[in-house]
């Protein structure tokens, strides 16, 4: 437990919470036996194996980023508060299967089910490394968290460095460490001073003024949730054809996939005038090198109204959900009992969402390295009993679906699959002054099985 006394000396800075960190530590508090926002991920290695160079440039990686070295404080204090020490212990641990090699995948597995079951402590050390060795030049890692610390933009930041930073002491090279605390804090006190501006919240409430809530599927904890993860790659085929669709109509993958996220949405509840959760970076002003150097939470859920009327065109669509995509960026400033004013059925906002990660990795993490990683999975515990995530990497793109096992099945999970994937082909073929009409006939109820 974290002891002011005595750690005194040991205390680099303590800084305020962001809106979201402090939503995620309550909800820990209130659900202490919650899995909710903890995560794991996981990675193949292969290449050149040395456990101690790996641990070594763990140490390295959490010495370079503030936020590792931080701990969460609400003990005693008025508010909760991030403490970042001056040292942290690196939690590193090696599990070896190279001597049960018929059988590592099995093991490896129960690995990773043990690592899962225990949770990080949020007060002592957020973030731990565990190295599972499969072969001489093969094994995992598994990073244990809590979403607490840091965003998928971050992740990409910090993982780039561990893999160069090992690389780099394999071929004993000097690895470079910098103090990026002074970036962490100047951008943070600009997003906290944003959030008392007067005008981001007088913007959502004429956004959503007019708009109609319809009645939806409430979130609702429940604690004895039985979470399950399925992946579904994206066929090469599909993937020419929607970026040739964006290419024609000058719009990102994440504004088609809304759009595509839109049209289900309004398919599976019967309305037109919907809306759906995105989430918007939180980065927006930066310079380029703070863009690739700043890791935190900045990222914010905010709600996206779409107009899915009959006669509304594809190329209306896109445009009006990418205009509000950097109007949303520009005004995600909210506190959550600031949206409860403004929208109170904000929870619908967070079940009819689409996770899109999209964050840049550096391309050049297995092209000179001494090992090359490659993503295995993820795990992580929802809330909803449904939720839909996009992997959209240069190297990997897939659609990751987590449920709740006791309420859907896993062949509704692949109807649904099968269903949004033909849905994403039908719009590549769309001409902008094509309505949403021929959309509605096309798929009318593909969609209810997921409701």
């Amino acid at each position: 437990m974290y002891n002011k006394d005595d750690a005194a000396c040991k205390v680099q800075d303590i800084i305020p919470l962001l809106p979201l960190q402090r939503t995620i530590l309550f909800w820990g508090l209130a659900h202490p036996s919650s899995f909710q926002y903890y995560e794991q991920w996981r990675y193949t290695v292969t290449g050149e194996i040395h456990t101690e160079l790996m641990r070594t440039a763990w140490e390295k990686t959490i010495e370079h980023f503030s936020i590792l070295r931080g701990i969460f404080v609400w003990d005693k204090v008025r508010d909760p508060v991030f403490v970042v020490l001056k040292k942290q212990n690196a939690i590193f641990r090696v599990y070896d299967l190279q001597v049960n090699i018929n059988n590592s995948r099995v093991l490896s597995e129960d690995i990773a089910r043990k690592e899962w079951q225990d949770r990080v402590k949020l007060n002592i050390n957020p973030i731990r490394l565990s190295v599972t060795l499969l072969s001489p030049n093969k094994c995992e890692w598994i990073i244990s968290t809590n979403h607490i610390l840091f965003d998928g933009w971050s992740n990409g930041l910090i993982m780039s460095y561990l893999v160069n930073c090992y690389n780099s002491l394999c071929k004993k090279q000097i690895v470079i460490i910098e103090n990026d605390l002074l970036l962490y804090k100047k951008h943070l006190k600009q997003t906290l001073d944003e959030y008392n501006k007067q005008e981001h919240k007088q913007f959502w409430m004429e956004y959503l003024s007019d708009y109609i809530e319809y009645e939806t599927n409430d979130l609702k904890y429940e604690n004895s949730i039985r979470n399950c993860i399925c992946s579904f790659p994206f066929p090469d085929y599909l993937l020419n054809m929607i970026d040739e669709f964006c290419v024609a109509n000058n719009c990102s993958l994440s504004t088609y996939l809304y759009a595509a996220w839109a049209i289900k949405v309004s398919l599976q509840s019967n309305q037109r005038d919907i809306i759906i959760g995105a989430t918007v970076s939180g980065r927006n002003n930066l310079l380029p090198y703070e863009m690739n150097n700043l890791t935190g939470l900045w990222i914010q859920t905010v709600p996206i109204r779409v107009n899915c009327e009959n006669d509304t065109f594809i190329g209306d669509i896109i445009s009006n959900i990418q205009n509000d995509l950097l109007l949303a960026e520009k005004h995600m400033y909210i506190n959550n009992h600031d949206w409860f004013g403004i929208f109170p059925n904000i929870n619908t906002v967070y079940s009819q969402m689409l996770t899109i990660q999209n964050y840049p990795i550096d391309k050049s993490i297995n092209k000179y390295n001494s090992i090359k990683i490659e993503f295995l999975s993820s795990n992580y515990q929802i809330i909803s009993a449904f939720n839909v995530s996009i992997k959209a990497f240069d190297f990997m793109k897939c659609m990751e679906i987590s449920y709740n096992a006791k309420m859907y099945n896993i062949n509704q999970i692949n109807e649904f699959a099968t269903h949004f994937f033909n849905l994403l082909k039908y719009m590549s073929v769309m001409k902008s002054n094509q309505k949403l009409k021929n959309v509605f006939e096309e798929f009318y109820g593909c969609f209810d099985e997921i409701k």
